[in-house]
């Protein structure tokens, strides 16, 4: 399950089915009967990703398999660092993205970067959010880029960006699909 939305319902469904009310697992929680109202409604953001997690447990909802984690453990991880090799800086519409290049690991253990060799983040840099990192450059939850390079149209780039390669262009336009125009 990719789409944040439909863990709502499905949090939605246990609480039913354990017979609770929206209060009774607000208290559970120590968050609002409105917070939980809006987060079954659909609003991502009403619940923190801890909260979702403690939901999840007391409920009895497997997040590890609703969020598409491998049984076995493992997540995908990425390097936070907008110049780092294993990463890949191109020109969005309106600033720089940098897409991040995912390794799946293990949840739990430190997983360090093979190309500069810093600690690998698992999860949203939005400290609110924190949820897992899925596909993409961006959180599907709250639309926080996993890797800010702080520059947009207007401002300078307080680092200059890598070198995009040729190679790695022909790459990105093939795996993103983009066309140059």
């Amino acid at each position: 399950m990719n789409d944040p939305k439909a863990l709502c319902g499905l949090i939605r469904h246990a609480r039913r089915a354990a017979s609770l009310k929206q209060s009774d697992l607000a208290r559970l929680l120590a968050v609002s009967q409105a917070a939980v109202s809006q987060y079954e409604r659909g609003n991502t953001s009403a619940l923190s990703f801890a909260k979702i997690q403690q939901a999840a447990e007391a409920l009895g909802v497997d997040l590890k398999e609703q969020l598409g984690l491998s049984p076995d453990g493992e997540v995908l991880k990425y390097c936070e660092h907008p110049h780092c090799l294993a990463n890949v800086t191109f020109q969005g519409h309106q600033r720089l993205i940098v897409r991040p290049r995912l390794t799946r690991a293990n949840a739990g253990t430190p997983t360090y970067c093979p190309e500069c060799g810093d600690l690998l983040m698992d999860h949203c840099p939005n400290e609110e959010c924190a949820r897992p990192v899925q596909e993409g450059s961006f959180c599907t939850a709250c639309g926080q880029a996993y890797i800010d390079c702080g520059y947009a149209p207007g401002r300078p780039a307080p680092v200059e960006p890598a070198p995009l390669l040729k190679s790695d262009l022909d790459r990105i336009l093939r795996h993103t699909q983009i066309r140059p125009a």
